[in-house]
């Protein structure tokens, strides 16, 4: 290898690293607490059992997420996991909205739900693309 094709390979390395166990680690515990939050809430609405859980849980995922696309983002990974990422972390915003104003108005519930079925998706893709960019 030459001097150039070295440069080459070292500002490639630099602007995109695999991601790590920690990285893939964290995307399956948030796809985890996503589909927890799906079983939470089919058991309030079929069975009026407390809702207070499901928030707390929530509440996580949406931290877990932000920690997640900072490393992403610090890591320098491909352009396109920090994008699902990001995406990830502004449909969490919009959901923990939906789900504090879902509690007095139920046109927000009547949007709460199928977007936390599209957030199922997300997790999913997350983890698979982290996946086939990982060590692991």
């Amino acid at each position: 290898m030459n001097k150039s094709d070295h440069a080459i390979s070292t500002r490639q390395s630099i602007r995109t690293q695999p991601v790590g166990a920690t990285e893939y680690g964290l995307a399956v515990v948030i796809g985890l607490g996503v589909l927890a939050q799906a079983m939470l809430a089919g058991r309030h609405i079929a069975f009026d059992s407390s809702i207070t859980l499901h928030g707390i849980i929530g509440n996580g995922v949406f931290t877990l997420q932000a920690v997640l696309a900072g490393l992403l983002i610090l890591r320098r990974t491909s352009t396109s996991l920090k994008v699902i990422a990001g995406f990830f972390v502004v449909l969490l915003v919009m959901q923990t909205g939906l789900g504090y104003v879902a509690r007095s108005v139920d046109a927000a519930a009547a949007m709460h739900i199928p977007l936390g079925v599209a957030l199922f998706g997300v997790a999913g893709l997350q983890i698979d693309r982290i996946r086939q960019a990982s060590k692991v």
